[in-house]
């Protein structure tokens, strides 16, 4: 084998390893980004609007739908007019809307069959009528906040958080029980929550190992011999 063909081979190999490590690093991000979401999401009512539901099938929008079965204790709620409004936009004349119902659906059917939604109201024959669901998930998240529940609200309709956002101030209710959120900016976020997340563990760390120090005699010697030399100043 000649010198050039063996440094050929060597250069793929380094650009493999390097997408792999790459890759690698990529991957931790997005188990912590979503680990941490979910962390968030636990104890919570829950909504997730349409828009989410019928996002075009990616890599983010599917693992998130996909990772609640790691979770016993979290679940959507969903009224019956967002289920009839997503059913009526199915029937659609625009072939991206019917698409994305569609799509809603396949997710929708996946995570009732894995009871990690509860569709409230939903009756037995659909609704024809034109079914909207903005005004309910107002009612019901102000419903929630002044019955003290907390909520988690998901949603990249900035229109309805304005108006969610408006109705919890004109009623004076908690906003700390609430957060509203677009679930593309989080994502988008994701290298910057999680740093600011590991930072965070890494500086308790080092406070319950300096705690754990000044138990320690050597520990309370320094401390002690530096009073004193300040003191004898």
């Amino acid at each position: 084998m000649e010198f050039v063909d063996l440094v050929v081979i060597a250069r793929k190999i380094y650009r493999i390893k390097r997408q792999e490590a790459k890759n690698a690093i990529e991957n931790s991000y997005e188990d912590e980004f979503f680990n941490l979401l979910f962390e968030q999401l636990n104890n919570k009512k829950l909504y997730v609007d349409s828009n989410i539901f019928m996002a075009e099938p990616n890599k983010a929008i599917d693992r998130f739908f996909n990772e609640f079965t790691a979770y016993d204790n979290i679940k959507i709620t969903m009224p019956a007019e967002q289920y009839e409004e997503i059913y009526n936009l199915k029937k659609s004349d625009e072939q991206s809307s019917s698409k994305a119902a569609r799509d809603a659906f396949r997710r929708i059917e996946k995570l009732v069959d894995s009871k990690y939604i509860d569709i409230l109201g939903l009756k037995d024959m659909p609704d024809d009528s034109s079914s909207y669901a903005d005004p309910i998930f107002i009612k019901m998240i102000t419903e929630d906040l002044k019955n003290e529940k907390p909520v988690y609200f998901i949603t990249e309709d900035k229109d309805l958080k304005i108006r969610l956002k408006s109705k919890i101030e004109s009623e004076q209710l908690n906003e700390n029980n609430i957060v509203i959120c677009s679930f593309d900016t989080l994502y988008n976020d994701k290298y910057n929550i999680v740093d600011e997340e590991r930072k965070r563990i890494k500086k308790g760390k080092e406070m319950d190992e300096f705690f754990a120090e000044l138990q320690t005699d050597s520990l309370k010697y320094k401390v002690l011999m530096k009073v004193t030399s300040f003191l004898i100043k």
